[in-house]
This record gives C-alpha cells, structure tokens and sequence, in this order.
C-alpha cells in the first residue's frame, strides 16, 4: 500500500522517491514488549535465559542488523534511483529461526529447549514460514552491510544489558 501511494505521488506530484524495502530488523533499539520470537530470543540471552522454541525452528527469514538498516536508508538517500524500491537485507543473515536460537544461546552461554505448543496455543503464533529479501539490487548500487551476525547479535544484547 504505501509503495503504491508513493508511485502515485511520484506521478501526480514528480517527487524524487526511493523506496527501502526492510527485512526482519533487529538491534538494541528494539521494544521490550515485542512478542515476536527473534525480540524474544533476544531478551531471553540478555537475561541470560535458555531459549525457548515454540515451533521445529524451520521458518526461514532475511533479518538486517539495525545499523545495517539505518546506513543503507541513507546511502540509498543519496544513490537510489527515484521510484524503485530496494530490499534492505544481509544475505549472510539467512536463516532458520532454530540458528537465531543457537546463536543468541551461544551469546548467553545457554541452551535451545524445544516446546512444541498443543493445536490451540499455536492457533496464536504466526504462520509465515518464509520470508526471504534478495538485496542484490541494493548492493548494485554499492551499499555493503558492515556488520556481521555475531557482532550484531553480540552488540544487541550487550548495550541492552548495559540500559537495562
């Protein structure tokens, strides 16, 4: 929808847009209330909690770190073409939520428990199974994310530690 309003104000009005496209973006500024599982994981190594899989862990998704995020909005501020969209992502950070787990439970020096929920509890998760950006577009254009997986995921729950 809001892809469409701006192509609709680049043709009514000749506005100079760019469009970013974010992935699963994750980072120290995320809420404390967010419910989804990666926020969840994430708080779970911050509180030095084992992870706790509601699912096999299959769903597969791009995720971006937040400062990742933020640098490629603005390169592309200043190097995208006007009325293209662009998917904000890190290809090296494909994958399945189950090697998020095992990630953040390496951060935390924790484990990954694996607690299927019964048929009613998992009517309330959600169903996306996949959801994969292909930043080849973006990276044409010169942007290269600058932080890898564990550096980001390391930073995360550090300066999250550190605020809490």
């Amino acid at each position: 929808m809001s892809e469409s309003l701006c192509q609709a104000y680049i043709a009514k009005n000749g506005l100079d847009i760019v469009i970013p496209r974010l992935c699963r973006t994750f980072g120290p500024t995320m809420l404390t209330s967010d419910t989804k599982a990666s926020s969840q994981f994430i708080l779970n190594a911050v509180n030095h909690e084992d992870i706790v899989l509601k699912s096999e862990g299959n769903q597969y998704f791009s995720y971006v770190y937040v400062a990742d995020a933020v640098s490629a909005i603005l390169y592309l501020l200043l190097h995208g073409e006007s009325g293209q969209a662009y998917n904000v992502s890190n290809e090296q950070f494909d994958l399945h939520l189950k090697d998020l787990a095992k990630k953040l439970a390496n951060i935390s020096g924790k484990k990954v428990i694996f607690e299927l929920p019964d048929e009613i509890e998992s009517k309330g998760f959600s169903k996306a199974n996949t959801a994969v950006l292909d930043n080849t577009k973006l990276t044409a254009t010169g942007w290269m994310p600058l932080f890898d997986l564990e550096e980001s995921l390391e930073h995360t729950v550090k300066i999250i530690q550190e605020v809490k």
